[in-house]
C-alpha cells in the first residue's frame, strides 16, 4: 500500500535473538532484593554510615564482579547461565546463608527456560 502510494520504505533484516524475557528480568530484580535485605540484616548496612544494600546496590556489585555493562542484550540462555553464575557467587560467599524463596532454576524452568550447565 505504501508503494502504491508513492511512499518509500526501508526494509531491514537482521537476525533474531532470543533476548531475555520479562519474567527473567523480573526474577532478577526480585533476586536483587531479597538479596539487599539479606545483606543489609546481615551486616547492618554498608559503610561506616550502615546504609541499607538497596537492589540497585546490588546490580552494581554484579556488574563489577562479572564485568557486564548491562543484561539488557542478554539472549534467554545467556541471562538463565548469569543468573546461575549470580546464584553460585552468592551462595559461596553467604556460606549458604542466603536463601532465595525460589531457585532460579525452579523458576525459569517454570516459566519455560531450561538452564543448561557445562562442566568440564
Amino acid at each position: 500500500m505504501m508503494l502504491a502510494n508513492g511512499k518509500k520504505i526501508l526494509v531491514e533484516v537482521k537476525e533474531k535473538k532470543d533476548k531475555r524475557t520479562k519474567s527473567q528480568n523480573d526474577y532478577y530484580w526480585e533476586y536483587c532484593t531479597q538479596l539487599a535485605k539479606f545483606m543489609t540484616e546481615a551486616t547492618g548496612g554498608y559503610t561506616e554510615y550502615k546504609l541499607a544494600y538497596k537492589k540497585e546496590t546490588m546490580h552494581d556489585i554484579h556488574k563489577k564482579i562479572f564485568g557486564i555493562e548491562t543484561t539488557t542484550k542478554m539472549t534467554t540462555k545467556e541471562f538463565c547461565e548469569y543468573m546461575y553464575q549470580v546464584h553460585s557467587h552468592w551462595t559461596d560467599k553467604t556460606k549458604g546463608g542466603f536463601q532465595m524463596s525460589e531457585l532460579p532454576e525452579n523458576y525459569l524452568e517454570r516459566k519455560g527456560y531450561i538452564i543448561t550447565v557445562f562442566l568440564m
